[in-house]
């Protein structure tokens, strides 16, 4: 779940929350498991505030850098010590725009928040690119 990639949206300036009702992805569906019946989690959309447009968006930081430079010191350490195979790449695991887009923008923004997002996943993994070596490097 991408749930946790909250902060990317919560309390910037250019977004409004707004409720998922009707939402045609059956967020707040019921579904039938082994321990009965449950309600899948309601969630929280963002969009525009009105008056903004998509050139005003900015994005914060997703973490996905930070996390996979941090990942990579642990990873190399071993590496080192020849805890894995010499010839391992660190895989750095980036989930496409869709994924967040779908999950936490409104529908009639998500095309409009698009290209904010995509130019900040870019830094992210320009980000990556720069601080982990490419032949020791999967994305």
């Amino acid at each position: 779940m991408v749930s946790w990639r909250d902060h990317v949206f919560r309390d910037r300036p250019h977004l409004d929350a707004v409720d998922s009702k009707g939402d045609y992805r059956k967020a707040t569906a019921v579904t039938q498991s082994t321990a009965g019946k449950q309600e899948m989690p309601h969630i929280m959309w963002w969009q525009l505030r009105e008056g903004i447009s998509p050139e005003d968006l900015e994005m914060r930081s997703f973490g996905y850098a930070d996390c996979a430079i941090e990942s990579y010191k642990k990873y190399k350490r071993q590496k080192e010590a020849g805890a894995t195979n010499a010839d391992n790449k660190f895989m750095a695991a980036i989930p496409s725009p869709f994924n967040m887009l779908n999950f936490a923008t409104a529908p009639w923004d998500r095309m409009l928040v698009e290209l904010t997002y995509e130019a900040q996943m870019r830094r992210e993994i320009d980000r990556i690119a720069a601080a982990i070596s490419h032949d020791g490097l999967a994305i």
